[in-house]
């Protein structure tokens, strides 16, 4: 991981970085369980492994705020943005430049989350099965307003956005 953040991990700003984790198979950029309140601003993270994760969310990690950030992430499985639980919630992803390559590559990915909003993002997908924004059927509440999403084969997959 480039950050981790646990439980005790809140109210944090993270700004102006730059973040390249390494790993051999799967890196993550920013990674949080259940770290509420933060904030990831102004600042760039790359990844380049068969699972790329720039940003993750996961397991109760509530109201973040991910802003003005240039996340570039390479890999047959590359996710840009990853929210992934139930419990996470009311995530604020607005002016950040996403780009994602490999054949199933996401810019943004919402896994049974809801109440977040996602605006005046430039998502730009290198993928033949890729997606610029995927929503599960478990996923509800979701604003998506004045994205530009470029490329991809899907650039909104899922009929509850």
């Amino acid at each position: 991981y480039g950050f981790a953040f646990t439980s005790a991990s809140s109210n944090n700003i993270l700004s102006n970085l730059t973040i390249n984790p390494s790993s051999s198979s799967s890196a993550i950029g920013v990674y949080s369980i259940s770290g509420n309140n933060n904030t990831l601003a102004n600042s760039t993270i790359s990844t380049n492994n068969s699972n790329g994760y720039g940003i993750y969310l996961s397991a109760s990690s509530q109201s973040w705020t991910i802003f003005n950030n240039t996340v570039n992430t390479t890999g047959s499985s590359a996710y840009a943005i990853f929210i992934g639980n139930a419990s996470v919630n009311s995530t604020n992803i607005t002016k950040n430049t996403l780009n994602v390559s490999g054949p199933s590559a996401q810019g943004i990915n919402l896994s049974g989350t809801s109440n977040n909003t996602i605006a005046n993002n430039t998502i730009w997908v290198n993928a033949t099965n890729g997606t610029g924004l995927r929503a599960d059927a478990a996923s509800n509440n979701n604003s998506v307003y004045y994205n530009n999403f470029t490329s991809g084969f899907y650039f909104i997959n899922n009929s509850k956005i």
